[in-house]
């Protein structure tokens, strides 16, 4: 009767172990660069979404929309939709350096924002690195070109 391992069985097992944790540790390195490359794209389409809700809101609650063309377009509009608490606000969205701003205010800043208003708006930075920012007015709808992210906001 036998009633231990034999050294060849032991040394079988271990080369055995030892190959299966290689493919697993290998497997394993594999696993975190395609995860890190989806967490890139996930983060990227994640931002692209929050700025096309944004967008979305701010244009479908506006009541008047003005739209000045030019390098990048630039748009001003009162509208229903608010991040920072302001009833009824004037929403604009500009680029300067290109970077795309969002900024908001009670008071009506135009299409050129003077010196003397600069205490009643409020900013925030929607996307660096802007290379096309553009809108085009339908009946009823807007499309906006935001490098070359293509959306349409129905009214």
């Amino acid at each position: 009767m036998k009633r231990a391992f034999t050294l060849v069985e032991i040394l079988i097992s271990v080369g055995l172990l030892s190959i299966l944790i290689m493919f697993m540790y290998k497997t394993l390195g594999t696993m975190k660069k395609s995860n890190a490359l989806y967490e890139k794209h996930y983060s990227k389409l994640m931002i692209n979404t929050k700025i096309h809700k944004t967008m979305f809101l701010d244009l479908a609650q506006s009541d008047k929309v003005d739209i000045k063309s030019g390098d990048f377009d630039r748009i001003v509009m009162r509208s229903k939709n608010s991040h920072f608490h302001i009833v009824h606000p004037y929403i604009s969205y500009l680029v300067k350096k290109n970077v795309l701003y969002r900024i908001e205010s009670d008071k009506n800043i135009g299409l050129n924002i003077k010196y003397d208003l600069l205490k009643y708006i409020k900013f925030e930075i929607v996307k660096k690195n802007i290379k096309k920012f553009k809108i085009f007015k339908g009946k009823n709808s807007f499309l906006i070109n935001l490098d070359n992210l293509i959306f349409e906001v129905a009214k």
